[in-house]
């Protein structure tokens, strides 16, 4: 699964709450989003949580890899959304230069998609979201060993292992 690789700039996305485009020099677009503060769970009809949306088109069904490429003064782990769905969580570090937050396998149907980043710990500048196609797992991801981790497991134990193996593999 080789699709053509996407990027989507943060300051064009949909500013969500308190976040808004900043023009600066050496970033992969004209700037960054910034102003990731109130957090996805903080959020109320008051009080609404701080994110951007990238609207996306995929040209090909098949589990993309999200890289959102960020900035932070710390160890930060912000949420991602899919369709309005939560989709997981990707982790910035803390060097203060520009560096990629994955989250790996999401599967998107071919058509356009809704792409999310929210507050969750906050305090990030998001550069842009690449998407590209996932790695495939490993062959033998789910292959199992005949043998037990536990040298003294019982005869029923070990039946029962025996069996699971048998019957899924």
């Amino acid at each position: 699964f080789d699709p053509d690789p996407i990027l989507a700039e943060a300051e064009d996305a949909d500013m969500i709450g308190n976040c808004h485009a900043v023009e600066a020099d050496g970033y992969s677009g004209t700037g960054y989003a910034d102003g990731f503060n109130v957090a996805d769970d903080e959020n109320t009809e008051e009080n609404e949580a701080d994110g951007i949306t990238f609207h996306v088109e995929i040209e090909q069904s098949g589990f993309y890899d999200l890289n959102f490429v960020t900035k932070s003064s710390s160890h930060k782990e912000n949420k991602v959304w899919v369709d309005n769905e939560e989709a997981g969580v990707v982790a910035a570090e803390s060097d203060l230069e520009l560096q990629d937050s994955i989250l790996e396998l999401v599967y998107l149907e071919k058509g356009s998609h809704e792409i999310s980043y929210y507050a969750y710990w906050g305090y990030v500048q998001v550069d842009c979201l690449k998407l590209t196609g996932s790695e495939p797992l490993p062959a033998d991801l789910y292959e199992t060993k005949a043998e037990l981790c536990n040298p003294n497991a019982t005869e029923e134990t070990k039946a029962l292992y025996a069996y699971l193996r048998e019957i899924y593999g």
